[in-house]
């Protein structure tokens, strides 16, 4: 199934790195997608002055947050979910995609090799690479019932935890777990792909 049959995205609105303060509205900016967040968080880096509440965009508990501008192909549709309690603005170069699927399989999900083909088709290159919210909406995934969602989401999670636990140890077992992290995302989320 597409991301545009699964659901739908609104795009963020703009703010600056010149409109951080120091407490205020959280923010998620996409390259804090790449930097500061792994697959979900409840909390925000970054804050703007609640006067700007009126121009912003938010992210609703639930809700997927995903990158849609980076500086390589592989960035794009990196993508952190958002648990917080509180709404969170997000950045333009960024939709929102909701949907009933579990918004930590679909994070895990985008991360697979077979995304990655996919997107590499649909973004447009140059200084920076991004992907509009059309293309974002023609990416198949494959969706299995939500139980079976949730018992990948719960696997791919604890492989995860080790690689990040494991990265204050032995670098050659940090690469295995990577790999292996790998391999098992990709089973897991194995879909055969249209015929071009």
């Amino acid at each position: 199934m597409t991301l545009g049959e699964m659901g739908s995205f609104r795009r963020g609105k703009r703010f600056t790195a010149d409109d951080y303060v120091e407490s205020g509205i959280g923010s998620i900016h996409y390259g804090e997608i790449y930097t500061k967040y792994g697959l979900s968080t409840e909390q925000c880096c970054s804050f703007l002055p609640t006067k700007m509440e009126s121009r912003l965009r938010f992210a609703e508990k639930g809700e997927l947050i995903i990158a849609a501008t980076g500086e390589n192909a592989e960035e794009l549709c990196k993508s952190v979910v958002w648990f917080g309690a509180d709404r969170a603005a997000v950045h333009d170069d960024c939709y929102i995609f909701r949907s009933n699927e579990n918004p930590k399989y679909i994070a895990h999900a985008l991360l697979t090799n077979a995304v990655m083909r996919q997107k590499k088709m649909l973004i447009s290159d140059g200084k920076v690479s991004r992907i509009s919210g059309k293309s974002l909406g023609k990416i198949l995934v494959p969706v299995p019932p939500l139980e079976e969602q949730q018992r990948i989401v719960a696997v791919l999670d604890e492989f995860d935890a080790l690689v990040n636990d494991i990265s204050r140890g032995v670098p050659a077992e940090i690469e295995a777990r990577r790999k292996q992290y790998a391999y098992y995302r990709d089973k897991l989320l194995a879909f055969r792909e249209k015929a071009a």
